[in-house]
Formats: structure tokens, C-alpha cells, sequence
């Protein structure tokens, strides 16, 4: 048996690697200057101060400021371990979910499968992409340890489960806001008889963050966190194409990639119409009494991307991840056998695809080669730079000399890399005697 959980683990790394091989050419880029420069500790009182909000920054000091401090302090500014840390938590979210799946799925086999199509979906690019969007991997890791030992806990009946499923709840809720839905979910599934008394902790820590951020923090405000009700039915159609591997910006890839991506999206759909069908007419008599466990699944994927479906300005695939598990156990319940595996087989190539049409057309991947070229080749000047604590940097057109003030933090990148907290860098147009920043 451990032989063949060994060889499941590896399996499953295996695919993950093969279609998330682009990730571990990523590089830091924007946001990640940010926080690898206010991420620095000399002292245990400095250290503390990570957990002090920050205006206008969501609070998060689990997934964003100690993360960047350890790996900083250990590897400096080597990004590689960065991004195989990341890979490898969410590796471990794919075997939590294999273990909260045996709970809701009956056969082992199809629990196993189900995390494999987890950890190939192509809904986590941003995550693996970005060590700055990383901090939902972090949040869907200490969700499922939460939800796992919750359980557990109901299983085994052992408080200190119950008192760890709190702890890493609270790890959740402060390393990303997508962990808010355990609770709902704990109550839609629990059979647990105390469950509201127990489920009542949990409430009081998702308050506590809100009010955190709605105090002391906070979102930037800016038209990316609005609200707009009437947007629902777009976005949350947006949010299930990505769930089907249908990548952002589909249509921006190479046109064999384009056809190819479709084509197999139609076959997805096809089989889910196909085999939705054939479980109505096979399991009739017993519609209703799967029809509540049916309902409960689609509510889980409507309440874990909330309140995302009303953020038309604030997309991003990985804030479906949650949903995604649920969306997963529903197509476990409707497909057969047949269509099951049918089914993995098309994600797993649909996914390969997807995150390699990603690799080179979403704006991430060029602002991470965009930074990645710039500092290399800037850097082996620095001792010149911090004689002069300047840099000029020009560039033939503004959209460009903008672009690559936006990817490099204005100052920070060079600042961080040239060990220099007083270098300037002054971003220009080639015939133009103005910087873009005064």
C-alpha cells in the first residue's frame, strides 16, 4: 500500500511538473520588489512589525511578508527556490484534497483522480506564476488542513482536531480572504450534532479579519475592488469556462493553439452534457434523493468564489479554486466511470496547452521576462549606480519606459539588487529632457 501511494505521489507530481513546467522560468516582477524590500527583518521587534497592518495593503502577513522575509533570508534574491516552494505547496493542497475526497467519494481511484485534475488545472497559473499571487496557495493550503482535521475531528471525535482546524483556519483567513467559505461549508456538509456551537469560532475569526481590514488596512482604493451586482452572470460565467481549462486570452495564442484549445473545450462540454444525461436516465428512480447532495455541491461552488462573481474589474481564475474542488465532486457524481477517465484524459491536455499559450501571452509572463531582462543586465553596473546613487534609464517610447517603471517598482528593483535603499532610477524617452517621475 505505500508503494502505491508512493508511486500515486509521484504520478502526480510528475503531471504537475509536465504541464507547469513554464513556471520555474518565471522571475520577480511589480508587486514581489514591493514586498521583498518592506520584508526585511534585523531584529525579533522588526519581525513583529509584519504583523502590523498596512494602509491600503489586504492584510496578510502569513503568505506575503514572512514568506518573502524567510525565503529572502535564506536564499537572498535566488528566485528559483521561491518558485519551487510554492509548486510544492500546492502539491500538498492536491493531497489534501485526495484526502477530504475520500470522505465525499466513494471509490479511492476516482479521489486520486480528482486531485490530479486539481493540480493540473489551469486556474492556478497566476498563483505558481507570481510570488506575489502566491498568497491564495498559502490561503487554499490552510483551508484544506482546516477542513481536513474539521473531519476528522467529526470523525474521530478528539478535540485537539477540532482546536488544530481552528488554528490553521486562522492561518487561512490571514494568508488570503478565499479561506471565508470552511464554515458555510462545515454546515452544508457536517453531520456533526453541536455543529452551530462549534462552527461559531470559526465566525468570529473571519469577523476579526474584516475588521482588521475595514480598520487598519484594507484593499487599495482603486476601480479593481468595486462591486458591481449586475455583473454576476458575466463573471460567473467567466469563472466556469476557466474551470472547463479554457485559459484568459484564448483567442490572443497562435491559431493551431487556439483551434486546438476550443476543440478540446467542446469535447469537455460534450461529455459533461453527454454524461449528465445518461446518469438522469440510469439513476431516476434515486433523482431525488441525490438531488440534495447534487444542490449542496452547486452551492459550494457558488459560495466560495464570493464575493469575487461581483468584482467585474478583479479577475483572477485562482479565486475559483475553492469552487473548483466542489466543481470537481459534482462531475465525479454525474460522469460514469467511462466518462470520468474520459474526462481526465482531455483536462490533461487541454491543461498543457492552456498554461503554455498562458507562458507566452499573458501579461505576466512578459512583465516577468521584461524584469528578469532588465536586471540582468543592469546589475553588473551597480557599483557605478551607487557612486552616483542614480540610474537613467531611456527607452524609444513612453508606453514602453512605463510599462517597465510599473515592472520594476520604479526605484526598488535596482534598490533591492544593488544593495541600495537610496538609489533613484529615472525612467526617460529617448528626445524628451523630462523623467517620467519628478
Amino acid at each position: 500500500m505505500k508503494k502505491l501511494l508512493k508511486l500515486d505521489l509521484i504520478l502526480l507530481i510528475l503531471l504537475a511538473i509536465l504541464v507547469y513546467a513554464p513556471i520555474f522560468s518565471s522571475w520577480f516582477f511589480m508587486d514581489d520588489f514591493y514586498f521583498l524590500q518592506i520584508s526585511k527583518a534585523a531584529n525579533l521587534r522588526e519581525f513583529f512589525l509584519f504583523f502590523k497592518p498596512i494602509l491600503g495593503i489586504p492584510f496578510r502577513p502569513v503568505s506575503q511578508q514572512i514568506f518573502f522575509f524567510t525565503f529572502q533570508r535564506i536564499f537572498g534574491l535566488r528566485v528559483l527556490p521561491f518558485f519551487i516552494f510554492t509548486f510544492l505547496i500546492h502539491i500538498l493542497s492536491a493531497w489534501l484534497v485526495y484526502k477530504i475526497g475520500r470522505c465525499f467519494v466513494k471509490e479511492r481511484i476516482k479521489a486520486k483522480l480528482i486531485s490530479l485534475m486539481y493540480v493540473i488545472s489551469p486556474i492556478f497559473y497566476m498563483g505558481l506564476y507570481s510570488l506575489t499571487g502566491s498568497y491564495v496557495l498559502f490561503g487554499i493550503l490552510y483551508f484544506l488542513l482546516s477542513f481536513w482535521l474539521w473531519l476528522r475531528f467529526e470523525n474521530e471525535k478528539r478535540n485537539w482536531l477540532y482546536f488544530l482546524s481552528l488554528l490553521f483556519f486562522i492561518l487561512a483567513i490571514f494568508s488570503s480572504e478565499i479561506a471565508f467559505s470552511l464554515p458555510i461549508l462545515i454546515f452544508l456538509f457536517s453531520k456533526y450534532k453541536n455543529k452551530l456551537k462549534r462552527i461559531t469560532p470559526y465566525g468570529i475569526i473571519i469577523v476579526s479579519n474584516l475588521l482588521i481590514n475595514y480598520f487598519f488596512a484594507g484593499a487599495p482604493e482603486t476601480q479593481a475592488f468595486s462591486f458591481k451586482f449586475s455583473s454576476f452572470p458575466s463573471v460567473f460565467r467567466w469563472y466556469i469556462l476557466r474551470a472547463f481549462g479554457l485559459p484568459e486570452g484564448v483567442k490572443n495564442g497562435y491559431l493551431w493553439e487556439t483551434r486546438l484549445i476550443y476543440a478540446l473545450f467542446f469535447i469537455l462540454l460534450t461529455l459533461l452534457t453527454a454524461g449528465l444525461y445518461k446518469w438522469y436516465q440510469a439513476k431516476k428512480e434515486i433523482f431525488k434523493k441525490e438531488l440534495k447532495l447534487i444542490l449542496k455541491y452547486l452551492l459550494w461552488i457558488f459560495v466560495s468564489a464570493l464575493p469575487f462573481y461581483f468584482m467585474p474589474y478583479h479577475l483572477n481564475p485562482i479565486y475559483f479554486s475553492i469552487s473548483f474542488i466542489g466543481f470537481l465532486f459534482l462531475l465525479e457524481k454525474i460522469l460514469d466511470k467511462k466518462f470520468f477517465y474520459f474526462y481526465l484524459f482531455i483536462s490533461i491536455i487541454i491543461s498543457f496547452f492552456s498554461v503554455r499559450l498562458l507562458a507566452h501571452t499573458h501579461w505576466t509572463a512578459r512583465r516577468a521576462s521584461l524584469a528578469k531582462d532588465w536586471i540582468t543586465r543592469t546589475r553588473t553596473n551597480c557599483s557605478y549606480y551607487n557612486s552616483n546613487n542614480k540610474v537613467d534609464i531611456l527607452m524609444e517610447e513612453e508606453g514602453l519606459a512605463e510599462e517597465l517603471m510599473i515592472t520594476l517598482q520604479k526605484d526598488r528593483a535596482l534598490q533591492l539588487f544593488c544593495q541600495n535603499e537610496d538609489l533613484k532610477v529615472i525612467y526617460k524617452v529617448y528626445g524628451e529632457n523630462k523623467s517620467l517621475i519628478e
